[in-house]
């Protein structure tokens, strides 16, 4: 019997491949096999995103040497979780919500993406302040987009 084009070990190779790339869905359908694999969080290649002002140090953290620079503060994205339509509000104009630069709590919607008919809740994966909107509202966006950037 001819060994499956979809064994484990293709499995892994595809995936250990795809890792770093910055994606957040693999698909593949190969004789009459269909694979899916979705990224919870996308690796090294994230798009590069501004930052307001560099992260003050914590109390107790020992000076920078002359000429050191700090380490970038790597922001988290928040991401699409459907392909559809970016709104920054909701349509019917219910509760306003958080303005960039604004604090939020792990949780807080941020915005919708309207997908077939169906609005879909954007929200905070952690507490942090809001970086500006990624897409414009009404763009286009596809699964794992980033939409935000939480510092």
């Amino acid at each position: 019997m001819p060994e499956p084009s979809l064994s484990i070990e293709r499995i892994e190779a595809l995936v250990d491949a795809a890792r770093g790339r910055g994606l957040a869905l693999l698909e593949l359908e190969e004789e009459g096999v269909r694979l899916r694999i979705r990224f919870e969080r996308a690796g090294e290649a994230e798009p590069a995103i501004p930052l307001a002002h560099p992260a003050s140090p914590s109390p107790g953290t020992p000076p920078l040497a002359a000429g050191a620079r700090p380490a970038a503060v790597v922001p988290e994205l928040v991401r699409s979780l459907g392909v559809g339509r970016f709104l920054r509000e909701h349509p019917l104009g219910a509760s306003p919500l958080p303005e960039p630069g604004a604090s939020v709590e792990k949780g807080a919607l941020l915005g919708f993406v309207l997908s077939a008919g169906v609005l879909l809740p954007v929200h905070a994966p952690r507490a942090g302040r809001l970086g500006p909107a990624l897409v414009t509202d009404g763009a286009a966006v596809a699964f794992g987009a980033p939409l935000f950037a939480l510092d």
